[in-house]
């Protein structure tokens, strides 16, 4: 990191005196991907002047990898021509992302720079929905006719393949552009040149429909361990391929939303930093006025029994401990079963053994923490109370607290997923602040019968 930044430092340095040779000689040297992170940090002023220095056939890769907002800055400042030249070479999906963030007249433009074979192909690309696999497909793979020899597939690679993303799959297809199967790289070199290329194939692959979910694909690439996996239409024909780095981006953004909406944070595509303080404000109240209408209630059933309360004061010496034990427990429980539902280990069919598990978990927390209640409880000095049924009543009421809690958050989220929405919806504020309101009804019923 010390290292971009003064790398980063030392090119802008240099813009600024006008040293624009040195500049290009130190871009010629770096990886597309530290060129493109140096150029994040650069002002509007000097953006466009580096951007020009980069050697012409690492353009587009650096362009691909600078975030869709520096990319649409360069748009003000590069010729159309240029412009248009970097946007027809970029690989569908990057061109696709760009699209997606750019405002709607810019889109227009950006299509207007297009041949009118990649409009069509960003026009059906688009088509598919937001979530969709087809929204990430890479329309460059490597693929040979079944009727081809071993040796005229390997002239094949060598032809094409230095401008594809991936060579380790290349995929079979008859004169319908039908995908037949896949062979790999390895099985492909070791064959014997006059082999025909259909009788070396797998015929047996996993392949994706377009719109399929992106997280389902996520959950393929994980299941088979693959490369990449070849996306066909209801007729089995070839439409192109997602690669595992193609969802690295749909993974880390995955696990982006489930972390904010477990802390009760509506999601957004801006940064910390970027958004405004009313932009941050929306994104965190929403969640918080629910919770603070469901508090409410708390403060209803504490009104309910506030005569009940007034008789026996001993009792709310232990609501703070009682609710943080059931909300706890459930955070807890929330975090391993939306986590099992992410990786695929739990389902709706384990439910009963889920509540099974949960129910045994549950009494065996409890008895352990009993032994923090009693001692608690003796060392209050409180004259004329029933010692023995303050701790039962406590201890009971952690028993069920800490059980609904555990079963409401293992539940709550596989009802959830069944119903379509995301289970990190059912996570810890929202599953603490259900228990907090459920916690006090059992806690004063319990001691009512007792005492």
């Amino acid at each position: 990191m010390k290292n971009q930044e003064t790398e980063t430092e030392n090119i802008l340095n240099l813009l600024e005196n006008k040293k624009l040779k040195d500049v290009r000689e130190i871009f010629s040297n770096l990886p597309e991907e530290d060129i493109a992170e140096i150029l994040e940090e650069l002002d509007n002023e000097y953006l466009a002047m580096a951007f020009r220095l980069i050697k012409k056939d690492i353009a587009t890769e650096v362009f691909e990898n600078l975030d869709p907002d520096k990319q649409l800055e360069l748009l003000n400042f590069l010729s159309e021509e240029r412009f248009s030249e970097i946007i027809e070479k970029m690989d569908i999906d990057e061109r696709i992302e760009l699209f997606e963030e750019a405002p709607a007249g810019v889109v227009n433009k950006l299509y207007s720079m297009l041949s009118s074979t990649q409009r069509k192909l960003t026009y059906r690309i688009l088509g598919y929905p937001e979530d969709s696999i087809g929204r990430s497909i890479n329309t460059k793979f490597l693929a040979i006719r079944k009727d081809a020899t071993v040796k005229e597939a390997l002239e094949t690679v060598r032809e094409k393949g230095r401008d594809l993303e991936t060579v380790f799959y290349i995929y079979v297809l008859d004169s319908k552009r039908t995908l037949y199967g896949v062979i790999s790289l390895k099985d492909l070199v070791i064959a014997n040149d006059d082999d025909k290329i259909e009788n070396i194939t797998e015929t047996n692959i996993v392949t994706a429909n377009p719109y399929m979910d992106q997280e389902e694909v996520i959950d393929i690439f994980e299941k088979y361990d693959l490369i990449a996996i070849p996306v066909v239409d209801k007729e089995k024909k070839m439409l192109g391929i997602v690669t595992f780095d193609d969802l690295t981006d749909i993974i880390e953004e995955e696990k982006e939303e489930d972390f904010e909406v477990m802390a009760g944070i509506t999601h957004t595509d801006e940064t910390y930093m970027d958004a405004s303080l009313w932009h941050l404000v929306k994104k965190r109240v929403i969640w918080l006025l629910i919770f603070l209408l469901i508090e409410t209630l708390s403060g209803f059933v504490l009104q309910h029994y506030d005569d009940f309360l007034r008789q026996f004061i001993i009792l709310s010496f232990f609501i703070p401990m009682l609710l943080n034990a059931g909300g706890t427990a459930g955070s807890q429980t929330a975090t391993l079963i939306i986590r099992g539902i992410a990786i695929g280990e739990i389902n709706s069919r384990d439910i009963f053994k889920i509540i099974l598990k949960e129910t045994v978990s549950a009494v065996l927390i409890s008895i352990i923490l009993s032994i923090v209640v009693i001692v608690r409880v003796l060392l209050i000095k409180t004259p004329g109370t029933d010692i023995v049924r303050i701790i039962a009543v406590v201890s009971l009421t952690l028993v069920f607290v800490v059980w609904f809690g555990s079963i409401l958050a293992a539940i709550s989220p596989l009802v959830v997923k069944k119903m379509g929405w995301d289970p990190a919806v059912m996570s810890g504020p929202l599953v603490t602040t259900a228990i907090d309101v459920i916690g006090l009804v059992i806690y004063f019923r319990i001691a009512t019968w007792f005492l």
